[in-house]
């Protein structure tokens, strides 16, 4: 079974894009806070790549901006791609099924 459900915050606001066969999709990363603190005290964050279709994508884009508080399920997919230099690099994202509203995010 592979699913994943992250509470976080925007780290920017989202833009919707079209793949070249019509498809929107809005890709873009969450900040979730993390139970460990840093070297100087203060809480860290882990950063999460999300992708969102169609529908799903136009409401996020719609109704949360940078820094909205965000309940996120999925499910994690990873690929990897070899860049010009000859470099693989691996990158793991969520794949969204259900978005909400999360309303007591404190961080």
């Amino acid at each position: 079974m592979n699913n994943i459900s992250i509470v976080g915050r925007l780290t920017k606001d989202v833009e919707l894009s079209t793949t070249a066969s019509g498809i929107e999709f809005a890709r873009f990363n969450v900040a979730v806070a993390s139970e460990f603190k840093g070297a100087d005290g203060e809480k860290q964050a882990d950063f999460f790549i999300c992708i969102a279709w169609r529908e799903t994508a136009k409401n996020i884009v719609k109704f949360f901006k940078k820094g909205y508080p965000i309940g996120l399920m999925g499910s994690m997919n990873s690929r990897s791609y070899e860049k010009e230099d000859g470099i693989e690099v691996c990158v793991t994202y969520e794949v969204l099924e259900n978005v909400g509203v999360e309303e007591k995010i404190v961080f």
